[in-house]
């Protein structure tokens, strides 16, 4: 898996490899000299390809029968016929039997290590393997160089590792390229959907790695679309994204399965013209989506040189007693458009891995680089932006407004203070607004918490059990003479080992999270009814710098609160956890075949949960200054959960929204202080904040269907 969080593109290096691109007068340029100055030095003389085959008469001198390896990650993904193709011909050129192509069927990083070290053990002369994981082959790798066993690194790369070199596209400066062309096409602040089959793997993680900053700094909007493993789960998991995401302006597919996927899906919405896409690889399938227009371009990072090479660079290394080292190769960056998609589908060639005969072709009678290199979006079938503008210039805010999932809770929120303020003159008053804040940052933790799981299509019912859990714990410590700091330690340890303690179960176990948790919520309120002796305590701490800091001063728990959920937040968009979350949530089986720790990232889950519950649990009690042993804990954890829903998280998984879960929790704690200023009888208070909260999720689905229709 690539990083997770992704990383910005040095413009440096995007110029540099586009000026070395152009330099060398493109992909064929790249790929011609090379391959017919291998011709030239393995058969010392210049006799054409396609006339002149003669295996008597060697270019080098008697040699043992090299055997060497490929270990792959889809052994079976028609991607790598061409790759097959190629290692082959090469073994042929140099006399050497065809290398082993061995590994996973579905990116298992456990199958693959378990190949090399097949490798290792046989001994072979050398290893060809994709990187897909971060560390999973280091120590594989390793073993194989200290075993005098050279290894190179194709289609997929970590530069971590300390494989010899790496052949292949380079995929970062790759997505940077296609995210180039994409925002010339769409108007600013437009939804991009980044459809990948198994988010994080290194071979195609680096692809949205190197995008994502191109959209950051043309203003677009952007979400990944873990698509799965399987065609199948792909073409599923596109249509259902697009179904609540209508206002998506570009579906940018990262691997070819998904590639179909967005073509089939344009194709049975008619969305052409509408919602634009592109693919990546040249399989049959994805070519004729950029034929019949419903995918914009693709890109060729043809995968015959990705067996040739790595093969030739290997047998190398072994005749000259290592003195020709493996180097890296970047088997380059061609775009196929409607313009020159036309040769790709009608020359059946083993290059491509379209075909099975050993055919020779005619090459093109002229090489036009501008052409290849400069199509105007108009020429490749986009939609030029300034087409936007005649739909007006509410209707493009509204596209780009609706397109958030926390928009439409936003304005229920305005509306609710809007009225409020009308109904009482106190609403904001600087007393009312700090009591809000107050009582909205638990909330806000506690559903920020339940966001992490939620994603997940996991709950944790005893949340709120453990916000009331760690004071308690904390009070108890201090009775005991331990320090108040190292109480509060302990106490948050203890919240740790309780979140981990039901994560195991859940996934060690497999005991529904509804049911470990609920049981984990009464086992809390029982030992704290047992510990207090169901006596009300006086919370410790509540005085001092201490105590200000931590919960008496006016501010210090809503701005605790917002801390804690900026970080949740962060968490779960800005780094590699973040991006294992959603994707297990909207695909487990793919997730975990593509190498995804899932039961860790559970794990995880279930512990930072409990933890900053505890942590703001302990915070609400210093500021009351008080604590009830018979408080619920499950109304806590109801009022999260109903934040987490109303700003439009999914229980089903795989769409969550910190943000969303802020605004929820606000919205919450306006209805409270409201209807408390305005004299509702608490008889009502439940019933009207329950017919709230599902008014709001009814206008935020119609909203959102509305939208989706004024865009079509």
């Amino acid at each position: 898996m690539g990083k997770f969080e992704p990383h910005e593109v040095d413009p440096r290096q995007y110029e540099a490899s586009r000026r070395r691109f152009l330099k060398q007068a493109g992909i064929a340029a790249v790929s011609v000299p090379f391959l017919s100055g291998m011709v030239d030095v393995l058969t010392e003389r210049g006799a054409s390809a396609a006339t002149y085959k003669d295996e008597s008469d060697p270019a080098f001198a008697k040699h043992p029968a090299y055997r060497f390896t490929f270990v792959n990650h889809v052994t079976t993904n028609p991607f790598f016929t061409a790759t097959q193709d190629g290692l082959h011909d090469a073994a042929t050129l140099l006399g050497i039997p065809t290398p082993a192509w061995t590994g996973s069927t579905v990116s298992a990083t456990s199958d693959m290590v378990n190949a090399i070290d097949v490798a290792i053990a046989r001994p072979v002369n050398g290893i060809a393997t994709c990187l897909i994981d971060p560390t999973a082959f280091n120590g594989p790798v390793d073993r194989a160089l200290n075993s005098g066993i050279p290894v190179v690194a194709y289609n997929a790369d970590e530069p971590g590792n300390n494989r010899m070199c790496y052949i292949g596209q380079s995929n970062t400066v790759a997505g940077a390229a296609a995210a180039a062309r994409i925002v010339k096409a769409i108007p600013k602040g437009s939804l991009i959907g980044m459809v990948i089959a198994t988010p994080g793997t290194g071979n195609i993680q680096p692809r949205i790695d190197g995008a994502l900053p191109v959209f950051k700094a043309a203003g677009m909007d952007t979400a990944v679309v873990a698509g799965g493993a399987l065609l199948a789960q792909e073409t599923t998991a596109v249509q259902a994204w697009w179904e609540g995401h209508k206002a998506v302006k570009f579906l940018y597919a990262v691997d070819d399965g998904d590639s179909v996927a967005v073509a089939q899906c344009i194709a049975k919405n008619n969305l052409k013209g509408i919602t634009l896409g592109s693919g990546w690889d040249v399989g049959i399938p994805v070519l004729q989506g950029v034929s019949n227009g419903q995918i914009q371009f693709t890109i060729d990072q043809q995968a015959y040189l990705q067996g040739f090479i790595p093969t030739v660079q290997l047998f190398l290394y072994n005749i000259s007693a290592g003195l020709m080292k493996p180097c890296d190769t970047d088997t380059g960056l061609g775009f196929v458009t409607k313009t020159n998609v036309a040769p790709y589908l009608k020359n059946k060639t083993r290059f491509e891995g379209s075909g099975t005969k050993e055919t020779a072709y005619k090459p093109p009678t002229k090489i036009s680089l501008w052409a290849l290199l400069h199509t105007t979006p108009e020429e490749e079938g986009l939609a030029p932006a300034s087409r936007y503008a005649e739909r007006g210039h509410l209707r493009r805010v509204s596209d780009v407004l609706f397109q958030r999932a926390e928009t439409t809770i936003f304005i229920v929120c305005v509306a609710l203070i809007i009225y409020f303020s009308i109904r009482s003159s106190a609403f904001f008053s600087y007393t009312n607004v700090v009591t809000m804040a107050q009582y909205t940052a638990p909330i806000a933790v506690i559903g920020a918490g339940e966001v992490l799981l939620l994603d997940l299509a996991e709950i944790d019912l005893s949340a709120g059990q453990v916000f009331l859990t760690a004071p308690w714990f904390v009070v108890l410590l201090s009775r005991r003479g331990i320090p108040l700091g190292w109480a509060i330690v302990v106490s948050l340890l203890f919240c740790i080992a309780i979140g981990a303690f039901n994560g195991l179960i859940v996934v060690g176990l497999r005991v529904p999270s509804f049911v470990a948790t609920l049981g984990m919520n009464y086992l809390l309120a029982g030992l704290v009814l047992i510990a207090s002796n169901d006596i009300t305590s006086d919370m410790v701490g509540t005085s001092g710098k201490f105590g200000r800091f931590f919960g008496i001063g006016s501010w210090a728990e809503g701005l605790w609160g917002l801390a804690i959920v900026a970080i949740i937040w962060a968490l779960l968009k800005g780094t590699r956890f973040g991006l294992h979350t959603t994707a297990t949530g909207g695909n487990e089986l793919g997730s975990a075949e593509a190498g995804i720790p899932v039961r860790q990232v559970k794990i995880w889950c279930f512990v930072i949960i409990a933890l900053i519950c505890g942590l703001i649990g302990i915070i609400d009690s210093i500021r009351i200054g008080s604590l009830d042993p018979a408080a619920p804990g499950l109304n806590e954890m109801l009022s999260g959960v109903s934040a987490a829903v109303i700003g439009g998280t999914a229980l089903t998984g795989g769409k969550a929204t910190v943000l969303g879960t802020l605004i929820g929790a606000v919205v919450l704690g306006v209805l409270e202080d409201g209807f408390n200023l305005i004299g509702v009888s608490a008889n009502w208070f439940i019933l009207v904040e329950g017919a709230v909260i599902l008014v709001a999720m009814a206008i935020n689905v119609q909203l959102a269907r509305a939208t989706a229709r004024t865009i079509r």
